[in-house]
């Protein structure tokens, strides 16, 4: 499971307009660097019903095989929350990650585990990992369709 909570249910995912706008906005915003290296940018997100959960990996655009750099965020919410906006935070959170990553040549600065982020526009966690998320995600899928037959 890659939620942070450690979710029992299926969170929801989100919308598919949102997750090909802002990939879209990702490779304008960084192309000269995705182009320089071959890389592209993939958006994957959930929302729980007390979690909002995204990963922004970067892959790269040939070579499946090749280890990703995974930007996941994940944001506490409960029912009155207003997700686009703390969608954009986390968004604008993973560009600030993306936006040192590729200013530094020599970036290799994982962070496994867990890390609370204060912010004045509400705190947030995150990792960054080598995690291939769509294969994470085949994984659980394929361990759910197990558990139900």
């Amino acid at each position: 499971m890659l939620s942070r909570k450690g979710q029992e249910i299926q969170g929801k995912k989100l919308p598919k307009e949102w997750v090909d706008e802002v990939t879209q906005l990702l490779h304008s915003v960084y192309r000269p660097d995705c182009d320089r290296l071959q890389k592209k940018f993939e958006i994957y997100g959930f929302i729980y019903p007390n979690e909002l959960w995204l990963a922004v990996s970067l892959l790269d655009r040939s070579d499946n095989s090749v280890i990703p750099v995974t930007c996941i965020l994940s944001s506490d919410i409960d029912t009155g929350c207003k997700i686009i906006p703390r969608l954009r935070q986390l968004l604008d959170s993973a560009g600030f990650f993306f936006d040192h990553f590729f200013a530094d040549k020599e970036w290799d600065d994982y962070v496994p585990d867990w890390q609370l982020k204060e912010d004045i526009t509400g705190d947030f966690y995150y990792l960054v990992t080598r995690e291939n998320i769509a294969l994470s995600l085949q994984a659980d899928e394929l361990l759910r369709s197990k558990i139900e037959n």
